[in-house]
């Protein structure tokens, strides 16, 4: 048993090698419990020995978790993009998903098994199941034929799920415009398409030159509905990034390159990030993106990031269809513009350029073409028709382009043609369609070609079926007559479908398709009618905008009971008039079956293009041009057929424009033989027939199907469409055309097909204006006839309304409009002239009594009773003019202005009782009232109906005013029925009530179908005062709500003001309280304080019954200082204030002082006061109590302002002051004008009705030309409509702003002060203790617990307290610097400031070294006089001695500390004192520039120092130069002055060498000559240098000199501190002043002579212009210098080519020899003249190894040298020919200045001309 256990096992672990947890948890057991060997073990449950050992032993886990290629919050990430991609559209392949993982995996440097790094096929099934929730699904393939076509039903689809999408974002998303993005790309041929050229006519082939390139270039575009276009992203086929600029000549646009010029992930990665992120950064989030469902926006899961952070929402549009450019903005409006542009400008530029448009040029031909286009026009459009913006998915689901609705897959072509044979033939004649027409199932379903339009038809069928069983035509009918009358499409697509999809539907049913606004019937332009009721149907249904009744035998409908016994004798005859038509109708169908072989034309020519024809004539516009001068209009034609019948054209004289055939068309496809034998003759009958009518509107169709049946190969002959012409259309030849192969698509056909329609639709408007033409004439001539006795009103009125419903149907509701209005005006001119006496027939049955006033009624377009009786004159004027405004408001409606019914309204209303009274109409009291209630409630609720949820400020405009009357109507019944609170009703008055709700006939149908009707509304008012005032609180409050909303305020007050009588009435008066504050805040802003007084005695009632005694206190004060009530009230309220004020201890109470006191005059002693001075006010108080009054304390507060204020106010008191007869003193507040006093601030936001305007206005001028010549000019201000807005309709006066205590830290105040009734004189003290600008900032006057607060920031009181520090300023006296080296007066200025000074004190001086400040003597002498002359003597010899020293001492010390001192003399607050310093800087040896120099001043009484900077010029500057000739030197020394208003004297100039004694230098300027230097003029100084060597050394030269100036106060102070006779001896003592100057010269001694000349090739020759001549150059070596041999030299001949032409190598290297060498080189003058020679420059050679070893031993020390700037310069030579220098490997160095002397610098030679017999030019250079 064990063995075979055991070979068992082992079988099966054979066959199946892996094994569970549970197995290995079992083999674990059972060899750790010793049961079995880990070697036994693992061959029993075979699982392999190391993997069991290593499980034991711990070193692998026992579940191991598998390693994840991603982590959890990755696989999430990835996850929910994946779903949220499929939510918008962008589906994922598993692909597409692998490369994002590839993505993620190299985003962190992770990797996988795979070589490209991606994610397995295990992998993929792993994260299936670890994800259920995301499917593998197959994508949802279209048909073959869906490919081609789009159905409406998928369109439908996407655009609901994207508007969920989207609301889900946002709902606002796809309100927004600025937020909705579209972005598409599309290519550009750089070769545009050949267009047809016009040549030779001989010219057999037409060439034109294209560009043999085939490449396309990318453009990526993104625009937003608002029509804000991106700059474009273009796309080059390059692999690499080009090097020229490509987009030259497009700034804005951005570039980017593919290998194949197509849009890549990362391209448009990178652009979703540098271009639209920004672009949308200020807009509001989120931001919708629409594109293609291309890979390339969406495979990087970095583009989903980059949307997720920027709220950018992806979504992808209905995509990979042969439409979808549907829904593409892009696709619909600007890529064809652009596309058409770009073509133009490619040809325009090779016309112009000669050569195609390349990728370089494409970039600047594209611009041209995207300014033009890129239009907000252009974008709007697009977003437009693809439905978009506006959200409109009806404008892309009813496109023609869209593919109908397929019954069934496999239906054949068969069946479809059977079914188009079934449809009913025309034989060319328009009428009415027929009522009854058999038509098959197929043929039914092709009349509603759209999915979503059949869907909704087949879900109200399977309602209807569930409901109310087999479908019959009367509950047709019902559902008809119950949907909203613009749903007439619907229910024909609805009966259409039930025909088609019930068995057991009737076969008498209408089979129209959809009726467009304007309707062709049969061959002609026709109104039909609308379709008719059953017999049992008590009302007829109205379509938008067409009207029914065009007949009288159309019969009329059934009345009700209580009409005249007249209309029900009438109704009979006209019900035996009927059976007698209907008899007639019988026979006449009866011959027209037995005349049907008769027909004219080919009926089932006809039957087989009928759909071709219905559908291709409404596809485009067409002009109509209509007369009188009107405005043409583009409109669309469809027309309805029906066979000819002859019973059924009109005559001539019949004047109608319904039910009328406009237009007749004969169709035949007879070939010659068939035209000849019937053809001919029948159409001969069909053109008898009209012709007999004078119906000159026809047309004679001929089809052609090929070339052999008009004409043979052999010999031309005539067409049958030629023989038709010349046959019967004469002169007019367009009455016949040939339509060629209409069933095949080839472009013959398509030419045919435009050539017929256009002609059909030209004919059609013709005939169609020629009728509507003679019906206005027949219109006018009746409305010409109007005065004539016998003349009707409503005769006419029919007539026109008739024109009427021809404009509405053809979709001109304006038109239609117009006529009504014109109807209107005359019954109102016929109204006024009947109430002058002039009476007319028609009017009398307008004139009975009034007995019904149940209001308007506009549940119905067209009230067809109504109607009834003002055709039959027996409508009363109300009827009349409600039937009249209900037509007016049913257009309106219909052209979506809702707002403007309502605005009519009024105007109706007023009207028709004013009309009432004029006629003088008998009606109860009350009962217009009723009318007018009932109307307005009607007209509000219709436009609430017409445009729900669109309360715009257009529309509450004119329904405010609506509320608003009703609500005056409805007060006035309840005045006349004592409904109101406080009456109580009489018997009589009960009575009238019932009386008034009798006439208030309900009507059979209205708006309100769920809510209360207004007869229901109106009649419970009137039932009891509770309901009565339920209804009137709620107009009350509808009325005032609307005026608020178009802040019209004032309206809604006044309404508050008599809601605040009402609750006052009804004990209330906590909601009577803000109405009243709002009506007093109302008159209080308007200036009706009489009004406001009153209204506030009113709230003191109120607030009394209320028992609040803080707002009874204020108002009470507010009442007893009124001057606009009695003097009695100003008493009583006055005792009241008092009492209340006993009564209330605890709280202090704060109110506006405005009321009760005016401050007439507040004046300062002064504008300004130093710190800790006192400041007085004066202020003359106005008390308005009736009595006088004690305030405790009075106080008036200060605070800081800024400086600019105080200024504005300071210059406002200059102007006052200057203009005033007499100078006032001090700061004056005047008193402003009678009246005015109380206003300006009585209410915190106190606004007058105009406001006040600014003291400049802003203006632009404009200027409008014509052609060049100025139309008109003006000014325009951009801000009138703030400037001249009123300001009494502000959004709400709202509560006063609350005025608080502010800070009174600093105040003026006064306690126990006494206010006598009238004018009061108050004197206020206060100690400044702050500095700055203050200004008065609120008056408080204290009474008890009462506060009345006035803020004084309006009165514009200032005043300043200074505090300014002292300042010290040290100038020169005589000059305007400081000059360093000399001693100059100055004076030292001491400015007060804010302070006093009143002591004199003294004053030290500390100054930086070599600087000094001592007094002057002037100084000295004034603060010594009380000492004798011997000790004045000894002080100055002591400051002699100190001032001497002081030039030795190399550091600063004070200055003027002396016993005599510098004394300041006391001094006031802001004055100034002046002292006499002298100020001296010692000039040191290395002094070369200006010098800055501190000072320090302290002052004794002050204790304070001061600080200063003062700056010392220079005198002098100072240059040097070496000047040769030959071997002699020459030094040069320039100086000049510096400081103006300076005079210098230079005396002893000495130069020496101290380093050297073996030079002198000897001075070659006079020995005594007078050195003047100033700012004007310079000195030069000139030493020969003499030298006992033959090789001159570097030298290091000192220059000194003495100066002295006018302007040095050393001479002039001892001079006059001495006597004359010991003058000489004090002034031999004193230092003379020196300055000095030291320089280096190097490497300046002569080495090299240099001399050349030019001679011409002959002797005793002058030199001739053009004839060569010798140059003959000569370098010699000075001998006496021990000059290494060898050294290698260069030369270069420079010279103006227009001068001198050089002949050979104009540069060289040579060796002297013998220390000379000698240079012939050829040159020819080109000028005469006197030239200068060719300039030659010598330069030295030095070897590259030499050069760097010389380099290495120079010196690092800067030379000073200026005479050898170019020492160690490499030498720049000139033009280089044959043997340049550059060539050879040597460095050019240039010599010193000075070491080669240039003998022929400046040499010249004349040049003589050349001789020739004419004139020639001669220059002279110089």
């Amino acid at each position: 048993m064990a063995a075979s256990t055991s070979s068992s096992q082992v079988k099966v672990s054979s066959e199946n090698p892996k094994y569970s947890k549970a197995v290995l948890l079992e083999a674990m057991k059972s060899v750790k419990d010793g049961q079995l060997s880990l070697n036994k073990a693992s061959k029993i449950f075979g699982i392999p020995y190391a993997t069991l050992g290593d499980k034991i032993r711990g070193r692998r886990p026992v579940d191991p978790t598998p390693k994840l290629l991603l982590t959890s919050a990755e696989e999430e990430h990835l996850a929910t993009w994946i779903k949220e991609m499929a939510r918008r559209g962008f589906g994922k392949t598993q692909s597409e998903i692998k490369d994002v993982v590839k993505q993620m995996l190299d985003r962190r440097n992770a990797k996988t098994r795979t070589p490209d790094n991606r994610p397995s096929k295990q992998w993929m099934a792993s994260y299936f199941k670890r994800h259920p929730d995301t499917i593998v699904k197959t994508a949802r393939s279209l048909v073959k034929e869906e490919q081609r076509l789009l159905t409406a039903a998928n369109l439908q689809l996407w655009f609901s799920h994207m508007k969920t999408y989207m609301d889900n974002q946002d709902p606002s998303l796809l309100l927004s415009p600025d937020r909705l993005y579209s972005a598409d790309d599309t290519n550009f041929s750089l070769c545009p398409k050949s267009q047809k050229l016009i040549a030779d006519n001989t010219s057999e082939v037409v060439y034109n030159t294209i560009s043999n390139t085939r490449t396309n270039i990318t453009v990526h575009a993104c625009v937003s509905a608002a029509g804000h276009y991106l700059p474009p992203l273009i796309i080059y086929p390059y692999k690499r990034m080009p090097q020229s600029d490509v987009l030259d000549g497009f700034d804005g646009a951005i570039m980017s390159h593919s290998r194949k010029g197509c849009i890549t992930a990362e391209i448009f990665l990178s652009w979703l990030e540098e271009v639209f992120v920004p672009a949308v950064s200020d807009k509001k989030k989120p931001v919708a993106l629409f594109l293609d469902g291309h890979a390339s926006s969406t495979s990087l899961i970095e583009i989903s990031e980059v949307c997720a952070q920027n709220e950018i929402v992806l979504y992808c549009l209905i995509s990979h269809t042969s439409h979808s450019q549907l829904c593409q903005p892009l696709d619909q409006a600007f890529f064809g513009a652009i596309k058409s542009a770009w073509e133009n400008e490619a040809r325009r530029f090779m016309s112009i350029h000669g050569e195609s448009v390349t990728a370089k040029t494409f970039a600047s031909v594209l611009k041209k073409a995207w300014d033009a286009t890129a239009t907000a026009e252009n974008a709007v459009s697009g977003f437009i028709k693809s439905g978009l913006f506006p959200f409109n998915p009806s404008k892309v689901c009813s496109s023609e382009k869209l593919a109908p609705s397929l019954t069934s897959t496999d239906q054949t072509s068969s069946e479809s043609a059977t079914a188009m044979s079934e449809q009913p033939s025309v034989s060319e004649t328009l009428a009415s369609p027929p009522a009854e027409t058999e038509v098959s199932r197929n043929a039914a379903l092709r009349f509603t070609d759209r999915p979503a339009d059949r869907l909704e038809a087949l879900k109200d069928l399977t309602s209807m079926t569930a409901e109310w069983g087999p479908i019959t035509t009367e509950k047709m009918w019902t559902a008809y007559n119950a949907k909203s009358p613009q749903c007439d499409r619907d229910f024909h697509r609805l009966v259409t479908l039930v025909l088609a999809e019930t068995p057991s539907a009737p076969s008498n049913a209408v089979t129209n398709r959809d009726k467009p606004c304007a309707t062709l019937e049969g061959d002609m332009l026709k109104l039909p009618n609308f379709p008719k009721a059953p017999a049992t149907q008590k009302k007829t249904f109205i379509s938008s905008g067409i009207n029914t009744v065009s007949s009288e035998e159309d019969g009329q409908e059934l009345r009700t009971e209580g009409e005249k016994e007249q209309v029900i004798q009438d109704e009979k005859k006209g019900r035996v008039e009927r059976q007698e038509n209907k008899r007639i109708r019988k026979e006449e169908k009866k011959r027209r079956k037995e005349r049907e072989g008769k027909s004219h034309g080919n009926q089932a020519l006809f039957s087989s293009l009928h759909a071709a024809v219905s559908n291709g004539l409404p596809k485009e516009s067409c002009q109509w041009r209509r007369s009188y001068g009107r405005a043409p209009r583009s409109v669309h034609l469809s027309a309805s057929f029906v066979p000819y019948d002859a019973d059924i054209l009109p005559e001539e004289e019949e004047k109608t424009l319904v039910s009328r055939p406009y237009f007749h068309i004969y169709w035949t496809d007879c070939d010659m033989e068939t035209y000849k034998q019937s053809g001919k003759d029948d159409i001969a009958e069909w053109h008898a027939a009209l012709k007999a009518r004078n119906i000159p509107d026809w047309l004679i169709v001929v089809v052609t199907g090929d070339d052999s049946r008009v004409k043979t190969k052999l010999l031309q002959r005539a067409s049958v469409a030629d023989k038709v012409k010349s046959d019967f259309c004469g002169k007019h030849t367009d009455r016949c055309i040939v339509l060629t192969e209409p069933n095949k698509l080839d472009s013959k056909s398509s030419e045919s097909w435009s050539l017929f329609f256009q002609r059909l639709r030209t004919l059609l408007l013709e005939a169609f204006n020629r009728h509507l033409n003679k019906y206005e004439e027949g219109m006018r001539s009746r409305r010409e006839k109007r005065n004539e006795p016998r003349w009707n009103y409503f005769s006419y009125f029919i007539v026109q309304e008739e024109l009427a419903f021809m404009f509405e149907m053809l979709g001109l509701k304006e038109d239609a409009l117009i006529q009504y209005d014109e109807l209107d005006a005359m019954f109102d001119q016929f109204v006024e002239n009947f109430a002058s006496g002039e009476t007319v027939q028609w009017l009398t049955p307008l004139i009975e009594p009034c007995t019904n006033w149940a209001g308007l009624s506009l549940s119905k377009p067209l009230d067809l009773d109504l109607r009834q009786q003002i055709k039959l004159n027996s409508a009363s004027l109300l009827s009349f003019r409600n039937y009249l405004f209900s037509r007016q408001a049913a257009l309106l409606f219909q052209m979506g202005r809702a707002w403007e019914t309502a605005m009519r309204a009024m105007d109706y209303l007023y009207n028709t009782v004013v009309e009432v009274k004029l006629l003088e109409i008998e009606a109860p009291t009350g009962a217009m009232s009723c009318w007018v209630i009932l109307s307005c409630l009607e007209v509000l609720h219709a436009c609430d109906l017409h445009s729900p949820g669109q309360l715009d400020e257009r529309f509450a405009l004119y329904t405010a005013n609506l509320w608003d009357f009703a609500r005056k109507k409805l007060r006035e019944l309840g005045q006349l029925c004592s409904l109101m609170p406080g009456l109580v009703p009489t018997s009589e008055q009960l009575s009238l009530v019932v009386d008034l709700v009798s006439g208030m006939v309900l009507s059979s149908e209205s708006l309100c179908a769920t809510d209360q009707s207004p007869v229901d509304k109106l009649r419970e008012s009137l039932s009891s005062p509770s309901s009565f005032k339920k209804h009137y609180l709620e107009m009350c409050e509808q009325a005032m709500g609307t005026y608020k909303y178009i802040s019209r305020f004032r309206s809604a007050r006044l309404i508050g003001m008599e809601l605040a009588e009402f609750y006052m009435k009804v004990n209330k008066p906590d909601k009577a309280e803000n109405f009243l504050l709002d009506s007093i805040r109302m008159y209080q802003q308007e200036g009706w304080h009489r009004l406001a007084d009153g209204t506030m005695v009113k709230l003191a009632q109120c607030q009394q019954l209320l028992e609040d005694a803080d707002k009874y206190l204020k108002t009470s004060c507010h009442i007893a200082c009124s001057q606009h009530v009695s003097e009695a009230e100003r008493a009583l309220y006055f005792q009241e204030m008092l009492m209340c004020l006993n009564k209330i201890h605890e709280d202090t109470i704060e109110m506006r002082a405005s009321q009760a006191i005016f401050l007439e005059q507040i004046q300062l002693d002064s504008v300004s006061a130093s710190l800790n001075d006192n400041i007085t006010l004066t202020v003359i108080v106005n008390s308005n109590f009736p009595e006088a009054i004690m305030f405790d304390l009075i106080e008036i507060s200060f605070s800081k302002c800024s400086e600019a204020e105080f200024q504005d106010y300071e210059v406002r008191q200059t102007a006052t002051q200057q203009s005033a007869s007499t100078p006032q003193r001090g700061n004056l507040h005047r008193r402003q004008p009678s009246g005015t006093h109380i206003t300006l601030d009585k209410m915190s936001n106190f606004q007058p009705v105009t406001k006040t305007l600014p003291a400049a206005i802003d203006f632009q001028t404009y200027t409008e030309r014509t052609k060049g010549r100025l139309v008109s000019c003006g000014t325009v201000c951009d801000r009138a409509h703030e400037l001249l807005s009123r300001s009494d309709s502000s959004s709400s006066t709202g509560s006063p702003a609350p005025l608080f205590k502010g800070d009174y830290s600093k105040c003026f105040k006064l306690e126990e002060v006494t206010l006598k009734p009238g004018a009061n004189a108050l004197s206020f003290t206060t100690k400044v203790t702050e500095k700055g600008t203050f200004s008065l900032s609120q008056i408080c006057l204290t009474v008890k617990c009462l506060e009345l607060l006035k803020p004084l920031t309006s009165e514009a009181v200032y005043f300043k307290v200074i505090s300014i520090s002292p300042e010290f300023t040290l100038k020169p006296k005589h000059s305007s610097d400081f000059i360093l080296g000399i001693e100059q007066e100055a004076e030292l200025s001491f400015t007060s400031g804010s302070l006093n000074l009143r002591n004199p004190s003294s004053v030290a001086v500390t100054t930086s070294p070599f600087f000094s400040v001592t007094p002057s003597p002037v100084q000295l002498n004034s603060s010594d006089d009380a000492e004798n002359s011997r000790e004045r003597d000894r002080e100055a010899e002591e400051d002699k001695d100190v001032s001497k020293e002081k030039q030795d001492i190399p550091q600063g010390r004070e200055a003027g500390l002396t016993r005599g001192g510098m004394i300041l003399a006391p001094m006031k607050a802001g004055s100034c004192q002046t002292m006499p310093v002298r100020v001296c800087m010692n000039m040191r040896r290395e002094a070369e520039q200006d010098l800055i120099s501190k000072v320090s001043v302290s002052v004794e009484g002050w204790q304070q120092t001061f600080h200063g900077d003062v700056k010392f010029v220079h005198p002098f500057q100072t240059c040097h130069k070496v000047y040769t000739s030959g071997k002699q030197k020459y030094f040069q020394i320039v100086i000049s002055g510096t400081a103006s208003m300076a005079h210098f004297t230079l005396t002893e100039p000495h130069l020496e060498s101290p380093a050297c004694r073996d030079v002198d230098l000897v001075l070659l300027n006079p020995p005594h000559q007078v050195l003047q230097v100033n700012q004007h003029q310079s000195v030069s100084l000139l030493w020969m240098l003499e030298a006992n060597l033959s090789s001159l050394p570097s030298l290091d030269l000192s220059f000194s000199c003495q100066y002295s100036s006018s302007l040095d106060t050393t001479n002039s102070s001892i001079t006059s501190s001495t006597d004359p006779g010991t003058a000489s001896s004090t002034s031999t003592q004193l230092q003379p002043r020196v300055y000095h100057y030291s320089c280096s010269i190097h490497d300046f001694q002569t080495h090299y002579i240099l001399s050349y000349g030019v001679s011409s090739i002959e002797e005793d020759k002058a030199c001739t212009v053009g004839e060569t001549a010798i140059l003959d150059i000569k370098v010699k070596q000075l001998t006496d210098l021990d000059l290494s041999e060898g050294v290698k030299l260069a030369y270069t001949v420079k010279a103006n080519g227009s001068i001198w032409a050089i002949g050979g190598k104009s540069s060289g290297f040579f060796t002297l020899k013998e220390g000379k060498h000698s240079i012939v080189l050829d040159v020819v003058p080109m000028q005469a003249g006197q030239l200068f020679f060719p300039l030659v420059t010598l330069y030295k050679c030095m070897d590259q190894v030499e050069d760097a070893s010389q380099s290495e031993d120079e010196s690092p020390e800067s030379d000073d040298n200026d005479s050898s700037p170019l020492h160690g310069r490499s030498a720049r030579p000139g033009r280089e020919r044959e043997g340049s220098l550059s060539q050879l490997p040597y460095r050019l160095l240039e010599f010193s200045e000075g070491q080669v002397f240039n003998e022929s610098r400046s040499r010249q030679i004349n040049v003589r001309p050349c001789a020739s017999n004419s004139d020639i030019d001669v220059s002279l250079v110089r």
